[in-house]
């Protein structure tokens, strides 16, 4: 999941990266692959289609993820000083792009939902539609609806209390 928290976060001397391919971090594949694309402009709750993007988002990503790691040897020193070197760009982009939002007016919560929508919308087609398979059948069949509507109460509150805090600043030189 990319956000603020993930944005700050650099790889240290522990990293995967550094020391077993095999075991490579999720995360530190994803930043490095995964170019941070500007949020999508949601409202909570979310509509019915951004909702089943954002389900569908991390099957997808995963799906993508997965069939680009087979183009890098994880073995060799120089494509992982390159991985890291891109890692350190596209924290500090999505960390630009989530501050941008933020300055607009946007909570961090709609940047980051956002964000993993518009991921999910720069995907090859036919990733997408597997994608959407697997987010209506999450949303449809595997969740029960209360469950779903739980989690769209707790989007919800998480938005609106970002919001009640945004609100308090005054002028966009604050929310920057």
């Amino acid at each position: 999941m990319v956000g603020a928290i993930e944005a700050r976060r650099s790889l240290s001397s522990d990293s995967p990266l550094n020391h077993h391919p095999a075991s490579v971090c999720v995360q530190s594949l994803f930043t490095a692959l995964v170019e941070p694309k500007p949020p999508k402009n949601v409202t909570f709750p979310l509509e019915e289609q951004d909702d089943i993007e954002f389900h569908a988002s991390r099957e997808a990503l995963i799906e993508w993820l997965k069939a680009q790691v087979n183009k890098y040897d994880l073995q060799d020193p120089h494509v992982k000083k390159a991985l890291r070197d891109k890692v350190v760009i596209y924290q500090k982009k999505t960390q630009e792009l989530i501050l941008a939002a933020i300055a607009e007016g946007k909570t961090l919560q709609q940047a980051r939902i956002g964000m993993m929508i518009a991921h999910f919308e720069s995907l090859p087609w036919d990733i997408q539609q597997r994608g959407m398979e697997q987010g209506k059948h999450v949303v449809t069949e595997r969740t029960t609806k209360e469950a779903l509507k739980q989690g769209a109460d707790r989007a919800l509150a998480v938005h609106e209390r970002e919001l009640a805090e945004i609100r308090k600043l005054k002028t966009k030189a604050e929310r920057w």
